[in-house]
């Protein structure tokens, strides 16, 4: 469940701006469900904007709290209709940490065959709300074009020097 949230949040939808990403195209990285006080995310994406139009998201994610392990990936995204989305087939370069360490071949073949399975279906989206009081905006997750409020999570955009990092 939580790794579909975190997944599903590196697919942000629109905003009242029109453009959904102004805050990466101004250098901030995407922060899921923050925790301001520690400064931590279970997720943390920076966004790389292409000459020809594409975008990547480079994340970092917790795949379980606490236990350690990390998810980092290359995902090819795409803006449609005020959103952002991303395939299914768009995963590229991951690779797999615990407690820092990169795991051995044979663990990180079944991680990934265990996140291919969690995901539900091939396409997924997000739309962003307007900013709440705190700074804090609300991720609303679609997959195969249904909502999934299950998947829902708060985002933070956050600037690269502001201090915060994925907490496995």
């Amino acid at each position: 469940m939580i790794l579909f949230a975190l997944l599903l949040a590196l697919a942000p939808q629109s905003r009242p701006e029109p453009d959904p990403l102004a805050p990466a195209r101004g250098g901030r990285q995407e922060c899921l469900e923050p925790d301001m006080e520690l400064r931590t995310c279970t997720s943390l994406v920076r966004y790389e904007f292409r000459p020809d139009g594409g975008v990547v998201a480079h994340q970092e994610l917790a795949l379980q709290p606490g236990s350690g392990f990390v998810m980092r990936a290359s995902i090819d995204m795409y803006e449609r209709d005020g959103q952002v989305c991303f395939d299914r087939d768009y995963f590229g370069d991951v690779s797999f940490t615990r407690g820092g360490r990169p795991v051995d071949q044979a663990l990180s073949d079944y991680l990934l065959v265990e996140v291919d399975n969690a995901l539900a279906g091939d396409k997924y989206c997000s739309r962003y709300s307007a900013p709440r009081a705190d700074g804090t905006i609300l991720n609303t997750a679609s997959v195969d074009g249904a909502l999934r409020p299950d998947l829902d999570a708060t985002v933070l955009w956050v600037a690269p020097g502001d201090g915060y990092r994925v907490a496995p």
